[in-house]
């Protein structure tokens, strides 16, 4: 056999093809009864997952269960978190600043408002920095009150934080 007469850009180089050709089988489909529990196990079974995955990731920290009223008080910790970033958004703009808190709101939605406080707190005091969020709030802005600090010191989420975490607040912010 000629190879200039197949010009394939394979010149010199061996093909190995099979000589006899696989069989391909097409199975017909579940039934529509079996199609629907696979689809429905799947379902479930993908959001238990999903819920257990958040959990642990939004508290992490607690080390145990938390009883459902500790959740509701985390999850309204959290929805206060994501107001004052809403509010200190809009007061920055009025003093003609551009804070916009990116990395704050992507650790809320990652860890939760509880965890991500924990997180920033533990970071501040083994660096011995105060975050660049604080400062911007409480020293450009002058609002104390916009900060996650601030927040952590209200008597209502008291039974959210260590005592450690507590006393750190009331140091950074004066109190």
């Amino acid at each position: 056999m000629n190879m200039e007469e197949f010009p394939s850009g394979q010149r010199g180089q061996t093909v190995n093809l099979l000589r006899l050709a696989s069989m391909v089988r097409i199975h017909p489909p579940p039934p529509k009864k079996l199609r629907f529990l696979n689809a429905t196990f799947f379902n479930i079974s993908a959001f238990v997952l999903l819920i257990i995955n958040i959990s642990r990731n939004k508290n992490e920290s607690y080390g145990g269960e938390i009883s459902f009223m500790d959740k509701e008080l985390a999850l309204k910790f959290e929805k206060e978190m994501r107001k004052i970033c809403a509010d200190a958004k809009e007061a920055s703009k009025k003093k003609g600043y551009n804070y916009n808190p990116i990395r704050f709101l992507q650790m809320l939605d990652q860890f939760g408002g509880v965890e991500t406080a924990k997180r920033l707190i533990k970071k501040s005091k083994d660096s011995g920095r105060i975050s660049d969020g604080f400062t911007r709030l409480a020293y450009e802005l002058g609002r104390r009150d916009l900060t996650m600090e601030y927040v952590i010191l209200k008597p209502e989420y008291s039974k959210l934080f260590t005592p450690e975490e507590i006393d750190y607040c009331k140091s950074v912010l004066g109190n």
